[in-house]
């Protein structure tokens, strides 16, 4: 067969030479994000939650269990559910659209394909991020399942989370 055109890189060479994130550039990315999605969830809970927490006693002060059942009441779950797609919604199009969200971009990483070092797209991007939200969602296990997710690169050969396998995707730095 003919030579290859120059600057031709064959598929399986790619990957190999990625430089992969370290566990704490991810970590400290995903603090900037959850800090910038606490604002808007914060006024989303206090305005679902309000009716109830206006029906708590003001003579028995904080209660911690009346916190609780103001949460567990329709508009707290409500909030759950609009939180959750709130943060689908942000990691799932930033990542599909530029391979980083406004975290990323600060500790110069981004999410690419494992193989191709290319954007996932924003099929893979949303199907990563709902993995991680659904799974962390079920109750006692998603604590365990979420805990396993993060600490994941840390063992890892390319520093992959659960939700990097299960798209094909790593993170890498962006410079």
């Amino acid at each position: 067969p003919p030579p290859p055109p120059p600057g031709f890189v064959p598929m399986q060479t790619v990957s190999t030479r990625l430089e992969y994130s370290g566990w704490w550039r991810r970590v400290g990315a995903l603090i900037l994000d959850q800090l910038i999605l606490m604002v808007p969830s914060l006024i989303i809970v206090l305005i679902l939650i309000s009716d109830t927490l206006d029906e708590i006693d003001s003579e028995d002060g904080f209660q911690f269990n009346a916190q609780l059942s103001a949460f567990d009441s329709g508009g707290g779950i409500a909030a759950s559910l609009i939180i959750i797609v709130m943060t689908v919604v942000y990691f799932g199009f930033q990542h599909g659209k530029w391979g980083q969200t406004i975290g990323k971009r600060a500790t110069g990483i981004k999410v690419v394909d494992a193989e191709t070092g290319q954007l996932i797209g924003m099929g893979r991007s949303f199907g990563r991020v709902a993995f991680s939200q659904v799974l962390g969602a079920i109750p006692l296990a998603g604590s365990v399942f979420t805990l396993l997710d993060v600490l994941w690169p840390l063992w890892d050969s390319k520093n992959q989370a659960l939700h990097d396998k299960v798209v094909r995707s790593v993170v890498v730095r962006s410079y």
